[in-house]
């Protein structure tokens, strides 16, 4: 799971998402996505539950200017807004039940930046479309990651 060949194109891909922007990543851990994201130029803060794990975090190059929260990230809120919010491989499932779940999709998109309303770009006129939850382009990473998922299919467990 560590494997740069497996790192890296998720690396890319969440660059691309954060669109000059910040992201956050919820259960930041060891930093092992957080880290080379933060060298590719986007500023990542991230909450995660475990002092320990931070704490390793903190031991690497790099560890100590990424902004850490300690709290429970279905629920914990920090400061701003983010152009992408985050989690990796099969940290969902640190929450087991499905309101935490639930909690935590509503947390992330409560950290989301807003975006305008696209309007009719033909005429430049018309009524805002509904907002969504999702950006085409969070829809394209939870995509990503399903297929991802079941690519690695949980191998070595």
């Amino acid at each position: 799971m560590f494997d740069p060949a497996a790192v890296e194109p998720v690396v890319e891909l969440l660059a691309d998402l954060a669109e000059q922007g910040r992201a956050l990543e919820f259960g930041i851990g060891t930093g092992w996505i957080a880290l080379p994201l933060t060298g590719r130029g986007v500023p990542v803060v991230g909450i995660d539950n475990s002092e320990a794990m931070v704490a390793r975090l903190r031991a690497k190059p790099g560890g100590e200017a990424i902004d850490v929260t300690i709290g429970d990230f279905a629920t914990t809120r920090v400061e701003g807004e983010f152009s992408v919010v985050y989690l990796v491989f099969n940290t969902i499932f640190n929450l087991v039940t499905q309101e935490e779940q639930v909690a935590c999709f509503r947390n992330a998109a409560a950290h989301l930046r807003r975006r305008r309303p696209v309007r009719d770009r033909d005429r430049g006129t018309g009524p805002p479309e509904p907002p969504a939850l999702l950006s085409r382009a969070e829809l394209r990473l939870c995509s990503y990651l399903a297929r991802k998922q079941d690519q690695v299919s949980f191998r070595g467990m």
